[in-house]
């Protein structure tokens, strides 16, 4: 990126220490930083006053987005009203239970 604008002032040019680079989409996401830890993350995550001064001056505009997905609900495996059958041990086990309680009170 340093030799990108070479026609720039110096203190304009990327690399100091007072100017951070960018190049981003249309859609404010970082393609190329100085720091590769930043490329692919939104731009107003980084520098967020950078991302406000920005749609102030119509470079970018404001987008609400909703994820309707998030509200479905999960599906019921159930197709009937009636409980599940229960396995033959359990029900041994829930009648021995039941005889037990009947003896002793």
């Amino acid at each position: 990126m340093h030799n990108l604008l070479p026609s720039l002032p110096p203190v304009w040019r990327c690399g100091g220490a007072d100017l951070d680079c960018f190049v981003v989409d249309n859609n404010g996401f970082i393609l190329i930083s100085e720091r590769p830890q930043e490329m692919g993350r939104f731009l107003g995550e980084v520098d967020g006053a950078l991302v406000t001064q920005l749609l102030g001056m119509g470079v970018f505009s404001q987008v609400t987005m909703y994820d309707y997905q998030a509200m479905c609900r999960p599906a019921s495996h159930h197709h009937s009203a009636s409980q599940p059958l229960v396995s033959p041990l359990s029900a041994l086990l829930t009648a021995a239970r039941w005889l037990v309680n009947e003896l002793l009170l």
